[in-house]
């Protein structure tokens, strides 16, 4: 099984880690909106990033930050590096797109093996001319349906996986489309033991999540902190939860917020809970539960170790 794991400050052992959020970002917003803007306090961005990350290193063992902020949605290297450099938190950065609505104009028209060509040279050479290389691909479909731009965007990823092995991370609409999504991984040959079905703890449908855990990719239960009138509250997330462990299914879960310090596309901080809450707040739900320490360990150390080393 790989083991080293790709982050910002350089190639990690995976063994050597502690606890990992699968899905945050630092900064998000689809620059092609109308209400962008890339004029922010930065440092004041930064302070708050590292102030929440050393905190969560010092009190929960954090070693890993993935940010799925994607092409097109602000990613911004240099940030991201500063950020993982002062707190001392290795950041992982994707490659790879969120909602066809965010994609460029150059993207759109592109083919799949166009886009996989990007997402190969953003993983295996660097990222928008620098030596910081991407860890994992992002793909993302919105509510309700799969655009012919997000499906080709799919199959971009898939074709980019399967040459480097690289994992890939989903967005889903409220938990939507998740099946969708697996069966055109699936077509291109993708092995979905490389696969993370995002925002699954935004639906209510349970019978859906086990379903593509039954096909064999993991679940990201990634919106914790975020609840009702659009998705379950953290009460029916972590009950979700807990069935989907006494089933067995711990070694096929991952956990974060997809919090954000900024938003450009709104040019505010956003309401969100900081990165420990998963640690201050929703993980002792579930040991009230009766989750062990053991399953714990397992679904915020071992099952990431495991998605993120290629």
């Amino acid at each position: 099984m790989p083991q080293t794991i790709r982050t910002v400050l350089g190639d990690r052992d995976a063994g050597e880690l502690g606890t990992v959020l699968h899905h945050e970002h630092l900064v998000f917003g689809p620059e092609n909106g109308s209400d962008w803007s890339g004029d922010f306090d930065r440092k004041q961005v930064i302070e708050d990033a590292v102030a929440d990350l050393i905190d969560c290193h010092q009190r929960h063992d954090l070693s890993v930050l993935v940010d799925l902020t994607a092409i097109g949605v602000s990613r911004d290297i240099s940030l991201i590096h500063e950020i993982s450099e002062r707190s001392r938190v290795a950041i992982v950065v994707a490659t790879g797109f969120w909602e066809g609505t965010s994609y460029p104009k150059w993207a759109v028209t592109a083919t799949a093996d166009e886009l996989a060509d990007r997402f190969k040279d953003e993983l295996l050479k660097g990222i928008d001319g620098t030596a910081y290389r991407a860890g994992v691909i992002k793909v993302a479909t919105a509510t309700g349906a799969i655009t012919a731009t997000e499906a080709t965007g799919l199959r971009g990823a898939a074709r980019a996986q399967r040459e480097t092995g690289a994992p890939i991370l989903t967005h889903t609409g409220l938990g939507s489309m998740a099946l969708e999504q697996v069966a055109i991984l699936e077509q291109e040959g993708v092995d979905l033991e490389r696969v993370v079905i995002g925002h699954l703890d935004s639906t209510p449908d349970r019978l859906a999540v086990r379903a593509v855990l039954e096909r064999g990719a993991y679940v990201a239960f990634d919106r914790i902190g975020r609840g009702r009138p659009s998705q379950p509250d953290d009460d029916e997330k972590a009950e979700a939860l807990v069935e989907l462990i006494r089933d067995g299914f711990a070694d096929r879960i991952v956990l974060a917020h997809d919090a954000s310090k900024w938003f450009t596309h709104m040019r505010s901080k956003p309401d969100r809970p900081p990165w420990s809450y998963l640690f201050d707040s929703f993980l002792p739900r579930l040991r009230q539960l009766g989750v062990s320490e053991t399953e714990l360990k397992q679904i915020t150390v071992k099952n990431p170790r495991r998605v993120l080393g290629w």
